[in-house]
């Protein structure tokens, strides 16, 4: 039988979807208030995999990653990362449009996993409604997509920050 204990050491990554490029100071310091210090920032990048969001947020949109450091000594409620994130995006919303989606995933030694509140066959119910889907796997130095994965996330730049922040904050 295994022993119960914390969760391995990582990282939170946050992909920050707005029409403003970069995204503004607000919706950072924000961000900083709640979860802490950025430790890692991709570069913003043309969102153009969907017109999902169009309507909703206008155009066009850009998309940019950050990292927060989740101390080891922490032991959080993962579903909170997303609670947290979209009680943010409500609080940046006009009049019911978002000005900006704030999406929460967490960067481990092996994997990336996004936190959604959508419910799909590939994600498993972690609380109050969060699901959890394995992202990317990360074996023999590269990243790897799942069928499931999303075209942004399939980005050689996004698995080069990905990859930057691995490094940086879980060795």
């Amino acid at each position: 039988m295994g022993t119960v204990a914390g969760f391995p050491k990582s990282a939170l990554i946050m992909g920050i979807l707005s029409a403003t490029n970069p995204p503004t100071v607000a919706i950072e310091l924000e961000l900083v208030a709640e979860f802490g210090p950025i430790e890692t920032r991709s570069d913003p990048i043309p969102y153009t995999h969907s017109t999902y969001y169009n309507a909703e947020m206008g155009t066009p949109l850009t998309k940019q990653w950050v990292s927060f450091r989740i101390p080891e000594s922490a032991n959080p409620s993962f579903a909170d990362f997303k609670l947290n994130t979209q009680a943010i995006e409500t609080r940046h919303s006009i009049h019911g449009h978002r000005r900006y989606n704030v999406d929460p995933g967490l960067l481990f030694q092996h994997n990336l996993i996004l936190l959604s509140t959508k419910n799909f066959a590939h994600r498993i119910p972690l609380q109050d409604g969060i699901y959890g889907e394995v992202e990317l796997i990360y074996r023999n130095g590269t990243w790897t997509s799942l069928p499931w994965t999303y075209p942004d996330y399939q980005m050689v730049t996004v698995h080069d920050f990905l990859s930057h922040t691995r490094q940086r904050l879980l060795f």
